[in-house]
């Protein structure tokens, strides 16, 4: 058995993948539940009470259950917290060296201007109301060290190296075992990068109908609602903002105290996900009207792009990824 673990990078179509594609695959067993469960410890666990032993015991058990078809994960939160500068990559990678020591890794990568665009307005959709420059360490005309924020999210577009973070992976499971594919690639010819996909897990390719409204980030204009608004939205176990008047969940304590098997109340529930801010932005003024305007200045864009200049091409002539056609140098 094979077992191919999907890490990311976050937001290079991962829902798109995990949805449309990675389930449909004939001859490939795609994740459980249980094994769902497992990677969340491995992630979200506190690393000195994490038994790494026993969890690849865990696994090895799992694994008994599926049979002879390779095995396929999928979660790039493996990759590291996109929204505290990826600070626990190696750590997790250690970690998936213990419990699945001989992986082969799927990587996709994204230009790190458009990247970092990406994770900021995914900071917007997690109720953060940090400005962009802010965010990404702009200060005094250029982009500076990242700096304590008190636990604010934080990115800093200088290690955002693309080749860094490969060369990690190849350190720990053998340049044979790691596989990188472009974002860009699934966006100019999804069928090409599909085919690629398919022939790094072995199996025929599959092409879904894909949906541009999946999990899309927000708009220009939702993402200065959001950055106006989220200071004021209640979101559970935050007491630090001060006038909480929007509700995250409306009514989830209520509804959550009544009995699941109830209609009327699981009708409430699914009324009650649809009248938060971000779905009423996603899902709502989005949909009815999507501007599409940079947050990032090309200045800016260009200045991200110029510190990762080599090793953009170091990283496309080692994986012939043919980055230079994608704008990464």
């Amino acid at each position: 058995m094979t077992i191919y673990l999907h890490v990311g990078m976050p937001k290079t179509a991962t829902t798109f993948l995990q949805v449309r594609c990675f389930p449909y695959f004939k001859g490939l067993h795609y994740q459980n539940n249980d094994i769902r469960d497992l990677i969340d410890r491995i992630i979200y666990t506190n690393p000195i009470f994490l038994d790494l032993k026993r969890t690849r015991q865990e696994f090895d058990g799992l694994l008994r259950n599926i049979g002879e078809e390779n095995l396929l994960i999928s979660q790039e939160r493996l990759f590291g917290n996109m929204l505290r500068n990826y600070h626990d990559n190696v750590y997790l990678a250690g970690c998936l060296k213990v419990v699945f020591p001989n992986a082969k890794l799927i990587i996709v990568i994204r230009r790190q201007d458009e990247l970092a665009e990406s994770i900021y307005k995914q900071s917007l959709q997690s109720w953060h109301h940090q400005r962009i420059n802010t965010f990404l360490n702009y200060r005094h005309g250029s982009f500076e060290d990242s700096c304590d924020q008190l636990g604010l999210p934080n990115l800093d577009v200088k290690q955002m190296d693309l080749y860094r973070y490969v060369q990690n992976y190849v350190e720990h499971f053998g340049r044979e075992n790691v596989f990188v594919l472009p974002y860009e690639l699934l966006r100019h010819d999804q069928c090409a990068f599909l085919e690629r996909l398919a022939a790094i897990l072995n199996v025929e390719p599959i092409y879904p109908q894909s949906n541009n409204h999946e999990n899309r980030g927000y708009s220009w204009l939702s993402c200065r609602i959001a950055l106006l608004l989220n200071r004021f939205v209640r979101v559970e176990g935050d007491g630090s903002r001060l006038l909480q008047f929007i509700p995250n969940k409306p009514f989830a304590s209520f509804l959550n105290r009544r009995t699941a098997d109830q209609p009327i109340y699981n009708a409430m529930k699914n009324i009650s996900r649809r009248i938060t801010l971000r779905y009423l932005l996603q899902n709502g003024l989005d949909k009815l009207v999507y501007i599409r305007r940079n947050l990032l200045s090309q200045t800016k864009r260009e200045s991200i792009m110029a510190f990762h200049k080599e090793s953009n091409a170091k990283l496309d002539k080692e994986f012939s990824l043919e980055l230079k056609r994608f704008g990464y140098y």
